[in-house]
């Protein structure tokens, strides 16, 4: 999801359309369909691709949350705040 998010792509991906069985495409497959990302749900190239970016990482942790329905405390941005 933080791969949507990153690519400014959640509200596409949310309101996307269902295909002939009713089903949406998951986050990974979109991911492989419209990023060319076919390793996205590898942990090495997860690592390389924020590693290589990690002020874009925060931020899109930070955006995801404030889209995200989940309650903060269940968020990635809840282990960013200061203590």
């Amino acid at each position: 999801m933080l791969f949507i998010v990153y690519n400014n792509d959640f509200d596409n991906f949310k309101n996307q359309k269902t295909d002939k069985k009713g089903k949406k495409l998951p986050a990974h497959e979109w991911c492989k369909k419209y990023y060319k990302m076919n390793d996205v749900k590898s942990p090495e190239f997860v690592y390389d691709f924020w590693n290589s970016r990690p002020d874009a990482l925060v931020k899109t942790i930070e955006d995801y949350s404030k889209k995200s329905k989940d309650p903060f405390e269940n968020t990635l941005a809840s282990l960013l705040r200061d203590k």
